[in-house]
């Protein structure tokens, strides 16, 4: 095995590039050219360089954000639905079945299916 490429400004430079954009660190190094070893490897040795990549990743969230608030508050429809993504007061309720739910749901089905062949028998003049 050889030794992993060497960090240089340039791949500094396009790991920058790719985190501005919210990579994953995946295609991040392979935007760059290196392996995620040699870009861990760069990290350990540089601890303030994953500070700065975090920064960059968040400030580009950031403005996405504000672009999606701008949004929200001109269009009604868009707004609700960040409502309902990010507030639990506007998150639509799921009912969740419990077991004694889902039996009486069971026996309510079986009950109509009864009650459909009884009304069947009675149209037919058959006796129970």
């Amino acid at each position: 095995m050889g030794r992993p490429p060497k960090i240089t400004d340039e791949v500094v430079k396009l790991l920058e590039d790719a985190f501005k954009l919210d990579a994953p660190i995946t295609e991040a190094c392979q935007y760059a050219g290196i392996s995620r070893t040699a870009y861990y490897d760069y990290i350990n040795a540089h601890p303030e360089f994953l500070d700065r990549l975090e920064r960059l990743k968040s400030m580009t969230r950031f403005k996405i954000r504000g672009k999606v608030i701008s949004r929200a508050l001109k269009d009604a429809n868009f707004g609700l639905n960040y409502l309902k993504l990010k507030c639990d007061d506007f998150k639509e309720k799921r009912k969740v079945n419990t077991e004694h739910e889902l039996i009486n749901s069971d026996m309510s089905s079986s009950l109509a299916k009864l009650t459909d062949a009884f009304l069947q028998d009675i149209k037919e003049g058959k006796d129970g």
